[in-house]
């Protein structure tokens, strides 16, 4: 599956944030959906220290890949819409 450029290797500073909000959301409404995204997160982690986009080491979060692959089909992003800027993926800039 083709990704937008919002789904490129990140910094390990941004991983380490981006897994903080996941856990933070997951604490606030305790979910399976965001158990998956809190896994995803720190798969993205992983490949962060190794400078790749994603490194599955971590089972279990096969809810949000479906939910990535559902935004694709239908907005061209990986990202939920709250996030998009003037209607777009953000990496349309």
């Amino acid at each position: 599956m083709k990704f937008c450029k919002c789904h490129t290797p990140l910094t390990i500073k941004k991983g380490l944030s981006a897994l903080k909000d996941e856990i933070i959301e997951f604490v606030e409404e305790p979910s399976m959906d965001e158990l998956s995204d809190v896994v995803y997160c720190l798969n993205r982690l992983a490949g962060a220290i190794v400078k790749k986009t994603y490194i599955k080491i971590v089972p279990g979060d096969k809810l949000h890949i479906a939910k990535i692959k559902i935004r694709m089909r239908t907005d061209g992003c990986i990202r939920s819409p709250r996030h998009f800027i003037n209607g777009h993926c953000p990496s349309e800039k």
